[in-house]
């Protein structure tokens, strides 16, 4: 054995730089990785006042029943056959589904998603290949999650898929402009926007108002009579949401996450987070890394 090993090690010669070796490149690399199947009893926001907005990346992939995703300004087909990439805090919904729609959705994160940039707003037809991908996917996620594969294979067999997605042609099914997208739908729409380009200043309704060139009690109320909320509280539930991200996918401290949410200090930003989440800041990040852990 010890012979074996020499032989092998005598074969290594000498590095041209004792200090480059090997490495393992950051890139790519999906992370928190979930799945799940959507019909319409659950999982779908069927309208632009309800629309999702979030910090991950969505895959989806339509295996039984057509439908129309909003997503911004657009309207896409999506059907069985293809498959779209929704982005971090894209605002995106479904203004019209089968009833027996069946869709695989498949949500994750990453540090860089430059590779992904062309398939945004870019349904794709899919092919034999990305369903083969897709099923050995959801086997090691079973697999996963009854302790007998790893969160490393998952996280290579999505990234073949997304990597592999590039280099396939754009739905023949074009999108639809949303001109039929009423006032309302359009104003709610206009306020997720500015949050999410704004997130890091305190918005008040004075200045969206502004904004959109509309009255503070007209904005208020068309807040209060889609969500049955104020409009402090719909953006505080976006700044939150936002915080999260920062929470899970960096190493920041609460004083450094405060700002960048809007807050003024870091005791604001807690007691809302709470007040929100149920939890501290610092307790959710903890929580979130310890399922982490027991997950891997």
């Amino acid at each position: 054995m010890v012979n074996d090993l020499l032989n092998m090690a005598s074969k290594l010669g000498n590095p041209n730089d004792y200090y480059d070796g090997f490495r393992i490149r950051t890139g790519f690399v999906p992370d928190n990785i979930l799945a799940v199947l959507h019909n319409k009893e659950k999982g779908f926001v069927s309208n632009v006042n309800n629309c999702d907005y979030h910090h991950r990346f969505i895959l989806i992939v339509p295996i039984i029943g057509i439908g129309k995703l909003g997503l911004g300004e657009e309207i896409f087909d999506l059907f069985p056959g293809n498959g779209i990439v929704v982005f971090p805090y894209e605002i995106h919904y479904y203004p019209h589904l089968s009833e027996d729609c069946e869709w695989l959705y498949i949500t994750f994160e990453t540090q860089d998603s430059n590779v992904i940039n062309p398939l945004k707003n870019s349904p794709r037809i899919l092919n034999e290949n990305i369903n083969s991908l897709l099923q050995n996917f959801l086997s090691t996620y079973h697999d996963c999650k009854n302790g007998t594969d790893t969160v490393l294979h998952l996280s290579q067999l999505i990234k073949n898929v997304i990597e592999s997605m590039i280099e396939l042609p754009l739905s023949k099914i074009e999108s639809t402009d949303q001109s039929h997208v009423s006032k309302t739908d359009d104003i709610i729409s206009k306020v997720n926007q500015y949050v999410q380009d704004n997130i890091q200043h305190a918005i008040t309704i004075f200045e969206l108002s502004k904004h959109l060139s509309i009255s503070q009690s007209y904005l208020s109320a068309v807040f209060r009579k889609q969500y049955g909320l104020t409009l402090g509280q719909y953006v505080l539930k976006l700044k939150i949401d936002f915080a999260t991200k920062l929470l899970l996918t960096t190493d920041n401290k609460i004083i450094e996450i405060a700002p960048k949410c809007g807050f003024e200090s870091p005791i604001s930003f807690s007691r809302a987070f709470k007040k929100t989440m149920l939890v501290t800041p610092k307790q959710y990040r903890i929580n979130a890394r310890n399922k982490t852990l027991t997950t891997n």
